[in-house]
Formats: C-alpha cells, structure tokens, sequence
C-alpha cells in the first residue's frame, strides 16, 4: 500500500512540473505581440505595411528581410536564343526542348511590333500586385463614343498631350476606367466594337520622369496635388529644400538666369545646370526602391497597368503605339476615322529634366534597367546600350512554354527576386 502510495506522489509531481513548463511557455508567447505559433504572418505586406512609418523621435528602422516569391522548380535552360527564333516560336514553331520549360532571350529581339509583342506578354500578378490597376481601381481613359474610340492614358507617357488630341480631334471626354470593363476575361461589354488604343515610353527614360514627378508630388509645398505619401527611408531626397524656389534654384542656378523676363518660363526651357546635388539623391533611392511598392502612382510600372491582375495576361488593346512617334501614331488613328490632322503635334506639358542626365552613373542606369525589365520585355524595347553591351543589366526575358502553344513572355528573374 505504501509503495502504491509513494507512486501516485511521484506521478502527481510530473503532472504538475509539465503544467508549470507549458504555463510558462505560454506566458512568454503571449508577451511577444504579433505574433503566434498558430499563424503566420500576413504575406504579401500591403504598401502601410511595407512602409509604416517610425515613431518621429527614432530613425528608420532596419528594414525587415523581405520575403521573395518562389521560382517555379520547372526546368529552365541557361541558353540566349535569338529574337528570331522567340518569334518562330511565338507563331507556332516547334518547342527546342520538351524538358525545358524556361529560355532566356534579350529584349528588344523579337520580330514583333510593340502591340504583338505585348499580346503575348505575362505579368506575375502576386510580384506585381501593387502595379496593377485594382478591381476597385480605375485607370483614366479618354472616351469617344461618336467614333467609337478609347485612349488608355498611362502617366508619364505622353498622356497629357494624348488627352489634348483625344478632346480636340476625336471630341472625346474623360471617363474612369474600371478593370472589369477592361478585363479579357470579364463579362462587360460596355465598350464593345471601340477601337482601344493606348502609347508606350522608353522604360529607362520614363523612369527618370517619373522619380521627377514623384519628388514634387509628394514634397509638402504640394500638398494639393499629392498622388503618393513619401516614406521616412526616402526622405532624404527633399533634404534642404524647403520650397520650389529651393528646387528651382538647385536645377537653375540664380548666377545663371537672365536678368529679364519670367525666369521661371525661361528654367522651363533650358536644360538643367545642377552640379550632380539631384542626381546623387535620385541613384540612392534607386539602390534603396525595391521596385515592387509603388508609394506615388506615378512609379507604377507600364506593362502591368495595361493588364490584369487574377491572371497576368493582358487587356485587349489594338494599338499600341511608341511615345517616340507620337504625331505619326495619331495621324494614322485620325485617318482611320476620317478626320484631318495638323502638321505638328504641339505637347501638352514638357520641360528638360531637372536632373543632370551627364552626371548619372552607369551603375544607376543599371540598377534601372533592372526595375523596369518587364515592360521591356512585355512591349520589345531594347535595353540602353549600358544596360545591353555584354548582357551588363543581366536583365534577360523569359520565354515560358504553355500547354496548347500560346507560350508567354516575361522577365527572366523580376527585380527583388533571386535568380
């Protein structure tokens, strides 16, 4: 009886020891907040996540490690294949290799134009999930029902000029346009039979006019026209500039300006004299932007506006035409509806950069190729020549095969991503 006794005392005193190690455990789970055992943190960071600001009394803080989506495990090939032969392939060649699912190829190759090139174009809708156009998002569109037109306007590529010419040739009016009713795959038919049509800029050149657009727009003597809510790890870009003037003064210097007339019209016209101030803050927000949260609109991507986000694949556009040739693009669409078009084409909006273009490094162009690679690929632009003499960039596209033939294009290894 007593040994029985003495058994259960010793059984009695384990159960309360492993009671008093799971208490503990879970004391010191509950005093970690944010976190649990049972769920996993939420991926992806919407853009407040991935930007929250600190406290104002501390520094940035040391960013956390984010987390890279996963590279498909199909087999890929290391080999280039030529622009020619991405394009047999597109129109319906035989596959090289029935074990290879990936090749590489350089942008700008292919024997396509710009609105072919984009219809077999793909854009990773979870990668590029804040450059879409949102279900409840909408995209500005210039609409002329009387001639059955639609101009997708796309910031920083020509859209203001674009805007004019819509409302003063084809008497158009603008119209918010919803992703479902540009969807390829939705069931809207709200502008069924119009003629889409929507221009492209070189993604290197737009990139800097971009960054340019975004360092007024979110500086506090914009206020009224924001688009976008700068970080604290990129605040260093409007450091010592107070005011516009204090801009104006960096990119015009006052030593330089004429002594008459408005001098704010004629810094419009003249290109920038900084002494490489603006161009060392742009290649350090370049080196430190990940490339895939756009905090300002204007940093949106190209490619992944004009397509759609449950899928990738892109929105039936017709045309697609290149900024560079902007007068000849509207002429043929108002010789196509039958009107007549003036001998030049007169810009809504243009002004040099303001920043020193001959003072950027080679590095930062390099850098820049990489973010902008998708659009690239997905519209046939070739790379600067920095970004494309000896493969510099690494910023290859991919050919992916599909089931069925209708094979897909897109970057060889998205910016943030590792290779």
């Amino acid at each position: 009886m007593i040994k029985l006794l003495l058994g259960h005392r010793r059984l009695i005193g384990l159960c309360i020891a492993l009671l008093v190690v799971r208490l503990a455990t879970r004391a010191l789970v509950t005093e970690a907040p944010g976190h649990s055992l049972h769920t996993n943190p939420k991926w992806p960071p919407t853009v407040a996540d991935a930007y929250r600001e600190p406290p104002k009394d501390h520094a940035d803080p040391v960013p956390r490690a984010r987390k890279v989506p996963e590279r498909r495990s199909a087999p890929q090939s290391g080999k280039v294949l030529s622009g020619p032969d991405v394009t047999a392939i597109l129109k319906g060649a035989q596959w090289p290799d029935e074990a290879v699912e990936r090749y590489r190829f350089r942008p700008g190759t292919l024997q396509l134009n710009t609105t072919e090139a984009f219809r077999h174009c793909h854009v990773d809708p979870k990668h590029y999930e804040m450059h879409f156009l949102h279900r409840a998002g909408k995209i500005g569109i210039e609409v002329s029902h009387e001639h059955k037109l639609i101009y997708i306007m796309l910031a920083k590529s020509g859209s203001s000029t674009g805007k004019v010419v819509m409302k003063q040739i084809f008497g158009s009016h603008e119209e918010a346009g919803f992703a479902p009713d540009l969807n390829p795959h939705g069931t809207s038919t709200k502008y069924k039979g119009y003629l889409k049509l929507t221009f492209v800029r070189d993604p290197v050149s737009r990139f800097f006019s971009s960054y340019e657009e975004m360092f007024v727009r979110t500086f506090n003597w914009e206020t009224k026209a924001r688009t976008g809510t700068l970080p604290n790890k990129f605040k260093f870009i409007h450091e010592g500039i107070n005011s516009y003037q204090d801009y104006e003064d960096i990119f015009c210097p006052p030593e330089t300006r004429p002594k008459r007339g408005n001098v704010h019209l004629q810094c419009n016209q003249v290109p920038s004299r900084e002494n490489g101030t603006l161009v060392a803050r742009f290649e350090r927000f370049a080196q430190l932007w990940d490339g895939v949260y756009p905090f300002d609109v204007h940093l949106k991507l190209q490619a992944p506006l004009l397509s759609d986000i449950t899928t990738g694949d892109p929105f039936p556009i017709d045309v697609i035409y290149n900024t560079t040739v902007a007068a000849k693009g509207w002429r043929e669409v108002a010789t196509s509806k039958g009107l007549a078009f003036p001998k030049e084409l007169k810009k809504a909006r243009g002004y040099p950069r303001r920043l020193n273009l001959t003072k950027v490094t080679d590095a930062a162009k390099l850098r820049i190729c990489k973010i902008v690679t998708v659009d690239n690929c997905c519209f046939n632009l070739p790379l600067p020549d920095v970004c494309a003499q000896n493969d510099a960039a690494d910023s290859f596209c991919a050919l992916e095969r599909r089931p069925g033939g209708d094979h897909r294009v897109k970057p060889w290894t998205p910016i943030g991503t590792a290779a």
